[in-house]
């Protein structure tokens, strides 16, 4: 688990506890089975011997309150228990009993349906199945036909459900049906109804497997007493809403989908001549998955249960979901035929006698799960409708549980509280324009600040915030996109001068906490610069070209990083003798300069006393991906309201454009791209102030990644759901753009991330 360290010494302690357990519980052929199961629906057989494992400790129903019988643990306990055990290979647990009619007789059931279902659910007698879709009901199920008359003492049901889980063995069905005639969610109530009652008939459907998984329920004239209504007559549909908060949202499958992945990446390892599409695609949606499992965690487990709302409960159904499928399309771009079907007589097959791969059946069967318990798309509606209710700056996840301190939220209050004041786009374009954007007196206010001297060590003079404090910073900055060069200069001057900490590095350190002096890099993104160093009597000489050095248009001073016998750092003044210049202004406004080196001589008091060269440059190329990943989460996050803002006011064709469907979801996966790449960025954080930049460089690569993806599409979704204004340089969304463009390049870009993550956790062999 990445953030387990995030955890309290209690919850540590229990994480331990459940580890112990599974190791003992979960022997070789059950994981086994577990690998090479054709479907999600769990085997009932499997499922009910993993929860005899479980009842002793009642952790089959962990999260259930103790006066309900349950283990009463806490919502990050209860995540505990189900991603360790997906993560080791236990089956999944039925969910129709304990997770979805348990929790709603928990919460809406009398004392009396209390005390009669929910012993019968923890003991297992009892085995549920749900009676929600209809031929013409499936994600609307406010449209349910199915009736239940009242006829004196009893209600009298007629009519079908469809696609029923398990209901060719459950005892029990719980059943969303109209008791009124009218066409309204008031008419809806809710049942708990018998399968062994008169006129109940259930026939099988066979999936496009031939699997046996749902089925047909036929009520025909089935007389059901009252005290099988739970909530009440024309209460159904508040006690169907929140058993879909359940469903969509509660489950934990961030450990079952990592092994998942892990599996099939061992599985092609073995493999001869698997395709770098295969490795690249792997190495994309390890990023992904490993987005996801933070994002599980946080908007699942750490929102208070009186905050948690559906929108967050539908952007997990949409994560999970939508990443099972896609490790199921990534087995499917393994080579060779025999992925078409397997020889094992092992393997179960078909009803229809077809010895069908496991992962050809996984896929086709796992094509159900962004249909079933209501679309994806209907869990991007439900999303759309909460971010207009609540506004569309809403962030539906909770941070990891680390916290900053007052000095470092201090600085991100300065921070937040300047672009606002002072960094509007209107205001912002001329200076854009200009030959000057910004002064040495703004740059000298932004020291007086504090922001230069935030993470420099205490002993320099510095703060000595936590690095975690200038991620937090950038992402306070980043709706400003200013031109100022702030993080560059925190990450490839302030930090590295700081680390190396000898005298001439402390005298130019603190010349530049002061705002008196600029410094840039010259380096090839982490490694020593095409210049070449040799001694010269007391001191250096320095000859090459380097091109393209960020902030080298301004600088006062350079850190070169130059070849010779070793690597070495020098500090070169400007103005130095044999130093031509030529400066070049990107496209979102950053400065650069191509630096030429004929003869510099270097004082040998300006080389920098640096072991290692290659480490300090690492350090300072992975700070930077780092504070750049952060800017582009906090653009994205600013690009969601102001899209929405705009297609709310403007109208085509008499209808203003967020009404239309389409452009609602388009909005909607901008926000839930600005919440997986923020997951990456918190979790890559937190493993920084933990492990160092150096052991958390893998983290570092996949917020890089992921941050560059998702910030790039919900820049470009801004400026398609703009039209044609969005492509001018009058509206910020362009701006941003560019911004993020040049994010994504800089510091390594996107793909050298994903490749660099994937080699560092091991997804990719080093042959490749």
């Amino acid at each position: 688990m990445h953030f387990e360290s995030a955890l309290d010494a209690a919850d540590r302690a229990f994480l331990a506890e459940v580890r112990a357990f599974c190791d003992e519980a979960i022997d070789a052929d059950m994981a086994a089975t577990e690998d090479v199961l054709r479907s999600q629906v769990s085997d009932h057989e499997r499922s009910e011997a993993w929860i005899e494992k479980l009842r002793p400790r009642r952790w089959h129903v962990a999260s259930w309150s103790e006066a309900d019988g349950g283990a009463g643990l806490s919502a990050v306990r209860n995540y505990l228990v189900l991603y360790e055990a997906g993560l080791r290979g236990a089956p999944l647990i039925e969910p129709l009993s304990i997770n979805y009619v348990g929790p709603v007789v928990r919460h809406f059931g009398t004392p009396e349906q209390k005390a009669r279902y929910l012993p019968a659910i923890i003991d297992g007698r009892d085995q549920w199945c749900q009676g929600f879709s209809e031929p013409g009901s499936g994600s609307d199920l406010g449209s349910v036909r199915t009736f239940a008359e009242r006829r004196g003492d009893v209600y009298v049901v007629n009519g079908q459900k469809i696609w029923t889980t398990n209901a060719h063995y459950a005892n029990k069905i719980f059943a969303l049906l109209r008791t009124r005639r009218e066409n309204t969610k008031d008419a809806l109530s809710f049942m708990l109804i018998d399968m062994a009652s008169p006129g109940v008939t259930v026939r099988p459907l066979r999936l496009m497997t031939g699997d046996h998984e749902v089925n047909e329920v036929f009520f025909d004239e089935v007389e059901v007493t009252p005290d099988c209504l739970l909530g009440g007559e024309g209460q159904g549909w508040a006690v169907a809403k929140y058993l879909l908060e359940i469903e969509r949202g509660q489950f934990v499958f961030g450990g079952r989908l990592r092994r998942r992945f892990e599996h099939l990446v061992a599985l092609a390892r073995r493999r001869e001549r698997v395709p770098a599409t295969f490795w690249a695609a792997a190495a994309r949606l390890d990023v992904e998955l490993l987005a996801y499992e933070v994002t599980e965690f946080r908007l699942g487990h750490l929102t208070p249960a009186a905050e948690q709302t559906l929108a967050q409960a539908n952007v997990i159904k949409i994560g999970w979901t939508e990443t099972m499928q896609r490790i199921d399309e990534l087995a499917l771009m393994l080579p060779g035929v025999e992925v078409l079907y397997t020889p094992e007589a092992a393997t179960p097959t078909s009803g229809l006698g077809q010895p069908m791969s496991t992962w050809v059946s996984a896929y086709l069967n796992n094509r159900a799960a962004t249909i079933y318990g209501g679309s994806n798309e209907i869990q991007r509606e439900l999303i759309f409708r909460t971010l207009k209710r609540a506004g569309p700056a809403t962030n539906l996840a909770h941070p990891l549980p680390y916290n900053l301190g007052e000095e470092s939220a201090a600085l991100v209050d300065s921070a937040a509280r300047l672009v606002r004041e002072r960094y509007d786009y209107v205001d912002l374009l001329p200076r854009l324009k200009s030959a000057t954007p910004w002064t040495r007196a703004q740059w000298a206010e932004l020291a007086e600040l504090g922001w230069l001297a935030a993470a420099i060590s205490e002993a320099h003079d510095g703060l000595g915030l936590p690095l975690s404090a200038l991620v937090q910073l950038a992402r306070a900055l980043a709706p400003a996109a200013m031109p100022e060069p702030v993080l560059s200069q925190l990450a490839r001057c302030g930090w590295l001068l700081d680390q190396a900490g000898d005298a001439a590095a402390r005298a130019a350190l603190a010349a530049w906490m002061a705002g008196e002096s600029l410094l840039a890099l010259v380096d090839d993104d982490g490694t020593p610069a095409a210049v070449r160093w040799r001694a010269a009597g007391d001191g250096y000489v320095l000859d090459g070209v380097q091109a393209a050095v960020l902030d080298g248009a301004s600088a006062d001073r350079f850190i070169v990083a130059g070849g010779g016998d070793t690597a070495a750092l020098f500090l070169v003044d400007a103005a130095a003798p044999g130093l031509g210049r030529e400066g070049h202004r990107a496209a979102d406004g950053r400065e650069f300069a191509d630096l030429r080196f004929a003869g510099v001589e270097v004082a040998a008091g300006n080389r920098l006393d640096v072991d290692d060269v290659a480490g300090l440059l690492g350090g300072a190329r992975e700070l930077h991906a780092l504070l750049l990943a952060a800017e582009m989460v906090g653009i994205a996050q600013a690009l969601v309201p102001i899209t929405h803002g705009y297609i709310a006011q403007r109208e085509q064709f008499g209808t203003k454009l967020a009404e239309f469907q389409v452009l609602q979801h388009r909005l909607v996966d901008m926000h839930v791209l600005a919440v997986r790449a923020e997951s990456a960025l918190e979790l890559a954080a937190f493993k920084v102030d933990e492990l160092g930049l150096a052991a958390a460089a893998p983290y570092v690569a996949a917020a890089k990644a992921q941050c560059g993806l998702s910030g790039r599409r919900v820049a470009e979704e801004a400026v398609q759901l703009h039209g044609g204004i969005g492509m001018t340089e009058d509206l910020v969304v362009g701006h941003y753009l560019k911004r993020i463009v040049a994010d994504t390049l800089l510091a390594g870009h996107t793909e050298q991330h994903f490749e660099a993550g994937a080699r560092a956790r091991g997804i990719r062999p080093s042959s490749t």
